[in-house]
């Protein structure tokens, strides 16, 4: 095999480099640099910035679903509690369907009072097979302070259950 070598012509004006051609560094740039590059003395506080961001954003997002579970058990239990009362007041005032109606509602309100505030609850009472059952249906939402960084707005409690 053979070499060919090219001599190139060098104006005596142009200023001579030496390293890695291109990179319009000086040599003590050049130096600072390679030592930045190679310094590993900052790399834990690189990882935790980042990485709290999403400790961050699980946390709030584990409080959301906390406030969300007491919520919903606190609608449910209210729920049951109406339909049973009202149930009993069919049971007790001689099928009167307009006083056990209003019985589930009082018992819904009295139960909610401490739960935290909801948006759209609109759970209704209604009586059905032949005034034998009472039927609850409706649905209720709580809005998510922390989720809604991440686009959740709000979670249901119920679906028309």
């Amino acid at each position: 095999m053979s070499t060919i070598q090219v001599k190139r012509k060098v104006p005596a004006s142009a200023p001579i480099r030496e390293g890695q051609p291109g990179l319009g560094l000086s040599p003590g740039s050049r130096k600072r640099l390679a030592g930045f590059a190679q310094d590993t003395s900052g790399d834990v506080a690189i990882l935790f910035g980042l990485m709290s961001m999403v400790m961050f954003m699980l946390i709030g997002a584990a409080v959301d679903i906390g406030r969300w579970l007491n919520a919903r058990d606190q609608t449910v239990s209210a729920i049951d509690s109406a339909v049973l009362a009202a149930g009993r007041a069919l049971q007790t005032n001689g099928n009167n369907q307009t006083d056990a109606l209003a019985v589930a509602q009082k018992y819904y309100s009295e139960a909610i009072k401490s739960r935290l505030v909801v948006k759209n609850d609109n759970v209704g009472f209604t009586i059905v097979d032949n005034g034998k059952s009472i039927l609850s249906t409706g649905n209720a939402e709580i809005n998510t302070p922390f989720m809604a960084l991440a686009g959740i707005r709000e979670l249901q409690l119920l679906k028309s259950s």
